[in-house]
């Protein structure tokens, strides 16, 4: 039984777009066959950074006779839908069937017959229909095509029984449907058995009749994205220091597997210079710039060494490639030093100054105001957490200085690294270190992760930043809709659920006080800004809605630790009538 093989080689598609356009594809052309009575046959879908493939092995020569049977309209409809049935359908008034459902209506059906037909004439205008409407996030047109891709396309290897297909692609063709005889006499982009390797090694046209991986792996081409990632796994454990390992971030070398057609690993370092600037800092310039893999003893510190991928073997100029990597490393990394020792320079403190003018949201002050906020509400709610007298004033002190370092030059350049920043510069001019940890986690938790059980400092800030952030929103009527959330509200309320759900600690001071404190304390500030928060006490159907919001999201949280919906039900419906 002949195999088929098809190949879109196009320029570079980007990393994050590569795996779900393979599996698209694969899809689209098992869907096609099995609309003409192919059965589903063994395949495999590769993916590279220059193009997509599949392959299907075991097809058979001929489609399956069969007889495709349609409903139509009424008995008695009018003229027209009649007619537009028998247009569809090809036949004739006689050659319709009239049945009777136990409704008393009766309807006419079409019985089809689908003669036997040749894959590989089919095959030709198949692949012209999914290619012209293939759907990417984002396209692009070039020349004077019609034709919408990701990047320019090519070259297509469509291969039937180690034959290249007739026909091939207009890039002129708009999508306005595929003609039943669509086989260009003329195509701009002819089906073909050949294709091209690795840039450099191979650039030359080769000849696909069978074993599509094989070959392409014969000229520098590594389809299979996991043979990919195996190679640079293998690697990172062979060139990793002495009493160190790369931290190979799943998401990361995802990325790298998708941005190389044959990875070559190599082993670079980092300049003593730069080990003082906070390790984050580091890490996020080596993988959101470089896409370098960065590397750690076992007690977790961050050390002089990265990994890094060519495209290309080396050939000897190893030492060439990996200077000018580091010096380029080098370059990003002197400006996180520079910034980093700025910062330094002044007092946390400081920064508090410039963020009187930054407007946090129109009508809710300013994000020096938010500040004298987190003050006062985890001040007031951090002895929930603590029976020790002391850690109100510490909350208090962290809540003012936890939005300090969006003022910092290091966070304008890593925007990511907010509260990570001002951690370690809090713990570098001598404040306590649970006020710097406070600072560090107040955006946590995110995702699924639970809370530090032993941080109640941490805990009261990072509660009072999520509760004015919900609480605020909501009074000035920024509520999340269907699927919009701009300020990202329901994630406010899932790390409020996450920050209780510490087993075998305190709880918060109930729903009910946290809103009144947060009202007293936007009350105070905001007021004469915004009439919204002169009541003395926040309105009865904002704690409603507000109430409702964190059930609904509770109750989400609870079904994925596995508790009953009926159970979750009862509880909710309790809680909403205290």
């Amino acid at each position: 039984m002949p195999d088929f093989i098809l190949e879109l080689l196009t320029e570079e598609i980007p990393a994050r777009m590569q795996r779900q356009a393979a599996k698209d594809l694969a899809k689209a052309i098992t869907d096609q066959l099995a609309s003409h009575g192919v059965a589903l046959a063994a395949h495999q879908v590769y993916v590279t950074p220059r193009r997509l493939a599949v392959c299907i092995q075991g097809l058979p020569v001929n489609t399956p006779a069969s007889d495709e049977e349609r409903r139509g309209p009424k008995v008695g409809a009018p003229v027209q839908a009649l007619a537009g049935f028998l247009k569809s359908t090809g036949l004739t008034e006689e050659q319709l069937e009239q049945r009777s459902n136990d409704k008393g209506e009766t309807y006419y059906y079409a019985v089809i017959e689908k003669p036997v037909q040749a894959l590989a004439g089919i095959l030709p205008v198949m692949l012209a229909s999914i290619i012209l409407a293939f759907n990417w996030p984002k396209s692009m047109r070039w020349g004077q095509g019609a034709l919408r891709w990701v990047r320019p396309l090519v070259n297509i290897l469509a291969t039937f029984d180690g034959k290249p297909l007739l026909g091939g692609i207009i890039l002129g063709n708009h999508l306005r449907g595929i003609p039943p005889s669509y086989v260009p006499t003329q195509p701009q982009l002819p089906y073909t058995n050949t294709t091209l390797g690795h840039r450099v090694h191979a650039p030359d046209r080769i000849t696909i009749t069978d074993n599509y991986s094989a070959a392409l792996e014969k000229a520098y081409v590594l389809v299979d994205v996991e043979a990919r990632k195996d190679v640079i796994r293998n690697a990172a454990q062979q060139l990793a220091p002495t009493g160190a390992a790369f931290d190979l971030n799943e998401a990361l070398l995802e990325e790298v597997a998708g941005l190389v057609e044959w990875p070559v690993p190599l082993l670079g370092c980092i300049d003593n210079r730069f080990m003082q600037v906070p390790p984050e800092v580091l890490t996020t310039s080596m993988a959101s710039n470089q896409k370098y893999f960065a590397s750690y003893d076992a007690d977790g510190r961050l050390q002089p060494y990265f990994l890094m991928v060519a495209n290309q073997e080396t050939k000897g100029k190893d030492a060439a490639i990996v200077h000018g990597n580091e010096r380029v490393l080098r370059a990003r990394l002197f400006d996180a030093a520079f910034f980093w020792e700025q910062d330094l320079k002044k007092p946390l403190a400081a920064f508090l100054e410039p963020l009187k003018n930054v407007v946090y949201q129109q009508g809710l002050g300013t994000v020096y105001d938010k500040a004298v906020r987190l003050e006062k509400i985890a001040k007031a709610i951090a002895p929930a957490f603590s029976d020790d007298v002391g850690m109100a004033e510490l909350a208090a002190r962290a809540g003012m200085l936890a939005k300090a370092d969006l003022a910092s030059g290091l966070v304008g350049e890593f925007p990511e690294l907010q509260g990570i920043v001002g951690g370690h510069l809090a713990r570098q001019q001598g404040l306590p270190a649970v006020v710097a940890d406070a600072i560090r986690d107040h955006y946590k938790p995110v995702g699924g992760e639970l809370f530090p059980a032993n941080a109640p400092v941490s805990r009261a800030v990072a509660l009072a930043d999520k509760l004015d952030q919900l609480v605020l929103f909501f009074a000035i009527g920024e509520k999340p809709t269907g699927s919009s959330d701009k300020f990202a509200l329901r994630r406010a309320a899932i790390g409020i659920i996450r920050l209780a759900a510490v087993d075998g600690e305190p709880g918060y001071p109930g729903l009910d006080a946290c809103l009144k404190i947060v009202w007293e304390a936007a009350r105070k500030i905001l007021a004469a800004q915004n009439p919204v928060f002169a009541a003395p006490q926040p309105p009865a159907a904002l704690i409603k809605d507000i109430k409702e919001f964190i059930l609904d999201r509770l109750n989400v949280f609870l079904k994925e630790q596995g508790n009953r919906i009926d159970v979750i039900r009862a509880v909710q419906a309790a809680v909403l009538n205290t």
